[in-house]
C-alpha cells in the first residue's frame, strides 16, 4: 500500500472512514494520531496517519488498502481487454464490475482493490486456482478469464443476474423445505471443494449467487485456502494462510477462525453453512454480536434452537441445524457432503400425520399419570426421609426402541395411603384410609385422611397420601393441591414431586410437569421412570434434544422401560437416525410383544433407510391389529414410492 504522499485532506477522510466503519478502535487511532502529530511538530519526515496505522498494528493492511481505494475514488475503466462498469460488490481481495468482453457479452470482472500489495496479489492468485479447479458443474461460479496487468491482478466470470441469497432474505424468510433444499446444493457444492482439499473459510448470504434460471452457486474463494498439504497446487493457499491471521466474516465465522485460523478446516464451512440456513429460517443469525469480542463471547453458547425461533420446523431439522452449528468442528458434520446427506434424508422424509401426533400427545397424558400412580402403588408414602430406589443396572449402549403409543395398564390396586406408626389419633385415621384405599373403598379412605390432616396439618406425608387418593377420583386440581401442601411441608419428598409432575402433564401443564420431574431427578435421579416421563413432557413442548437425552438415561436406568425405548427410537427417527431408531424400536418389540405403535413407527424408520420390505411387513402386522389405522395407508404409500425409485 503506497499512502507517504497522501494530502491532509485524503488522510483525514481515510481515518474517518476507518472509524465510521469500526474497523479499528477510536482509542487506538486517537493514540496514533497523537503520535503523528508529535513527531511532525517536531519536524520529523513521516508516512502518512493511514500508514502509520498500519505500522503500528492498528489496521490490517488489506482494509487499509479498500478503504483508501474508496476515499480517492479511483477505478481505471479497463483492464485488459474488459471494460468497467458499474461495481457490483466488494469483497475481501477485490472490486467486482460489471463489465463488457470485446464481443460484447457482458461479464464480471474482479479486480484487486488496490496496486502493489503482494498479499493481496497472492489472495487473488489463489482464488483463481481454487475457482480453476472448481467450476458451474461444481456448484461454484467459474473462471472464464484471468490476468495481470501492470500491477493490477483481474478474474473474469460470468454476470450472473439472479442476485445474491443475501438480496433474497433481506427483511423476509424463506420457507422451510426452501431453506433446505437451497443449503443442501451449498453443501454439496462445498463437499466436492473438500474432497479436493479446498475450504472457503468466508461462505455467506452474499457470496451466493443466482443464475437467471434461480440455480444457486458459490463465489468469492478470496479467503479460501487448501486444508491438505498433500493435495497438488496446494503450497500457495498453505503457506499464505501460515499466519493463522483471523479471516472470515462475523457472524459466520466459527470459534476455531477468530482462535486460529490454521485450524480451520471443512468443519469451518459446515458451521458457515448452518448459520446461513438458521438465517433463511429465521431471519436472524443464531449467534449475534455488535464486534468481534461480543460475537466470541455469543459463540460460548449453544442458539436458541431454530424449532422455537420459527415455526414449521420438523424436529429433524432442528437437529441438523444444532449439530451444524456446534462449537466442537468434532461434533459437527465432517464436512459438506456429510452435511448434504443428512438434509438430503430429511428431505426425502414425509411428516408424521396428523393422526399420529395426536394419539402421541394422547399417550403422554395418559403415560405420566399412569405411571405416577404405578410408582405410587409400589411404593407408598412413608414418613420421614425419602427411601431412595436401588440403581438399575446399566443398559448397553446401541438398544433402542420405545413402544409407540400405548400407556402401560393401569396398577391393579390404587394407591395404598401410607403406613405409619401407631400411637395418635393422626396415624390411626392414616392407616384405616391404607385399608379402605386397599379395598378400593377411595371415598372412605379420604374421609379418614380428612380427620387425620385436622389432627396433625403439619404432616407432609398426610397431605401426599390424599394427593393419591384424590388422583385415583378424578380430582386432578385437588391432587395438585394436596402435592404441593405436601411439598410446602417437606420440600425433599421425592414422591411428591414425581406424582404432581405426572398430574400436571395429564392437565396439559407441560412446563409444570417438566420442572416437578425435574426436581424429583434432583433429588433421587436414580429412577428411570422419572427420565422417561420427563422426556414425554419435553417431546411435547418440542424440547427434542432434552427428550432425546432424558430417553437415553432412562434406559441406561431401567432398561425393562419398553416406553422409553419407543420413545427414543421415535426420536432417533426423527433426527436423522433411523437405523438406530430401528434397533430401539426393536429392543422395545422384544418388551413389549405385538405392540401397534412401535410396528407403525419401525415402519416409518424402514421407509427412511430404504427397506421396502422389512416396512411393508410391519405395516402387515399393524393392519393385523388395527386394520383401520389411517397411518397405514399413508406409509403404503411411501413404501410404493420407495419401490419406484428403485
Amino acid at each position: 500500500m503506497t499512502t507517504a504522499t497522501l494530502s491532509p485532506d485524503t488522510d483525514r477522510r481515510f481515518v474517518a472512514l476507518v472509524l465510521e466503519r469500526g474497523l479499528a478502535s477510536r482509542e487506538a487511532v486517537e493514540s496514533v494520531r497523537n503520535e503523528w502529530s508529535l513527531r511532525s511538530s517536531r519536524g520529523e519526515k513521516l508516512p502518512s496517519l493511514a500508514q502509520l496505522l498500519c505500522e503500528r498494528n492498528v489496521l490490517d493492511r488489506r482494509l487499509a488498502a479498500q478503504v483508501l481505494q474508496e476515499v480517492r475514488g479511483r477505478r481505471a475503466n479497463r483492464i485488459g481487454r474488459y471494460e468497467l462498469g458499474a461495481e457490483l460488490g466488494r469483497g475481501a481481495m477485490g472490486t467486482v464490475c460489471r463489465s463488457r468482453a470485446p464481443d460484447g457479452t457482458e461479464v464480471a470482472v474482479k479486480v484487486t482493490n488496490v496496486a502493489s500489495d503482494r498479499d493481496m496479489l497472492v489472495g487473488f492468485d489463489r482464488e483463481r486456482r481454487l475457482l480453476g479447479s472448481l467450476g458451474e458443474t461444481d456448484g461454484f461460479v467459474p473462471i472464464l478469464d484471468s490476468g495481470i496487468e501492470g500491477e493490477r491482478a483481474f478474474l473474469v466470470m460470468p454476470l450472473l443476474t439472479g442476485g445474491t441469497l443475501r438480496d433474497r432474505i433481506q427483511g423476509r424468510k424463506l420457507p422451510v423445505k426452501e431453506a433446505a433444499e437451497l443449503v443442501f446444493q451449498l453443501a454439496r457444492a462445498m463437499g466436492r471443494a473438500h474432497a479436493r482439499g479446498i475450504i472457503h473459510r468466508d461462505l455467506k448470504p452474499a457470496n451466493i449467487l443466482f443464475t437467471e434460471k434461480g440455480r444457486a452457486l458459490v463465489a468469492d474463494l478470496g479467503l479460501g485456502k487448501h486444508f491438505r498439504h498433500d493435495l497438488g497446487d496446494a503450497e500457495g493457499s498453505v503457506a499464505f494462510s501460515v499466519t493463522g491471521a483471523i479471516a472470515g466474516t462475523t457472524g459466520y465465522m466459527s470459534a476455531e477462525q477468530l482462535e486460529d485460523s490454521k485450524r480451520a478446516g471443512p468443519a469451518c464451512d459446515v458451521f458457515a453453512l448452518g448459520v446461513i440456513l438458521y438465517e433463511a429460517v429465521a431471519g436472524v443469525r443464531p449467534f449475534l454480536g455488535p464486534g468481534m469480542m461480543a460475537y466470541a463471547e455469543a459463540l460460548r453458547s449453544p442458539p436458541l434452537p431454530l424449532r422455537q425461533a420459527a415455526r414449521g420446523v420438523p424436529a429433524w431439522l432442528d437437529a441438523v441445524v444444532l449439530r451444524a452449528l456446534a462449537r466442537d468442528p468434532k461434533a459437527r458434520f465432517a464436512d459438506g457432503e456429510e452435511l448434504a446427506r443428512a438434509l438430503e434424508d430429511g428431505l426425502a422424509r414425509k411428516p408424521l400425520s396428523p393422526v399420529t401426533l395426536g394419539v402421541v400427545g394422547l399417550a403422554l397424558a395418559l403415560l405420566l399419570v399412569t405411571v405416577a400412580l404405578a410408582i405410587a402403588t409400589a411404593r407408598p408414602v412413608a414418613p420421614g426421609p425419602e427411601a431412595q430406589a436401588p440403581a438399575a443396572p446399566i443398559a448397553p449402549p446401541g438398544h433402542g426402541p420405545v413402544s409407540p403409543v400405548g400407556p402401560p395398564a393401569a396398577p391393579a390396586t390404587p394407591p395404598a395411603a401410607p403406613v405409619t406408626p401407631a400411637g395418635d389419633a393422626a396415624s390411626e385415621y392414616e392407616q384405616r384410609a391404607m385399608e379402605k384405599a386397599q379395598r378400593n373403598e377411595l371415598a372412605g379412605a379420604l374421609s379418614e385422611l380428612d380427620r387425620a390432616l385436622e389432627l396433625e396439618p403439619r404432616r407432609a406425608t398426610l397431605w401426599g397420601a390424599r394427593g393419591e387418593v384424590k388422583e385415583h377420583m378424578g380430582n386432578l386440581e385437588g391432587a395438585v393441591a394436596d402435592y404441593g401442601e405436601a411439598i410446602a411441608r417437606d420440600e425433599k419428598l421425592v414422591s411428591a414431586w414425581r406424582l404432581r409432575g405426572g398430574v400436571r402433564g395429564a392437565m396439559g401443564d407441560l412446563p409444570g410437569a417438566e420442572s416437578d420431574l425435574t426436581r424429583a431427578i434432583e433429588l433421587d435421579g436414580r429412577t428411570g421412570l422419572d427420565f422417561q416421563n420427563r422426556g414425554f413432557a419435553r417431546v411435547k413442548m418440542e424440547n427434542v434434544r432434552g427428550a432425546l437425552a432424558d430417553e437415553y438415561r432412562a434406559v441406561e436406568l431401567d432398561p425393562t422401560l419398553g416406553t422409553a425405548w419407543m420413545l427414543r427410537g421415535m426420536l432417533r427417527d426423527d433426527t436423522g437416525d433411523p437405523a438406530g431408531a430401528i434397533a430401539d424400536l426393536t429392543h422395545a418389540l422384544e418388551l413389549k410383544p405385538g405392540n401397534l405403535e412401535v410396528f407403525v413407527h419401525r415402519a416409518t424408520a424402514y421407509v427412511n433407510v430404504g427397506d421396502a420390505e422389512r416396512a411393508l411387513r410391519d405395516v402387515e402386522s399393524a393392519a393385523a391389529i388395527a386394520p383401520s389405522d389411517d397411518r397405514l395407508p399413508v406409509i403404503r404409500r411411501e413404501i410404493e414410492d420407495l419401490k419406484k425409485k428403485r
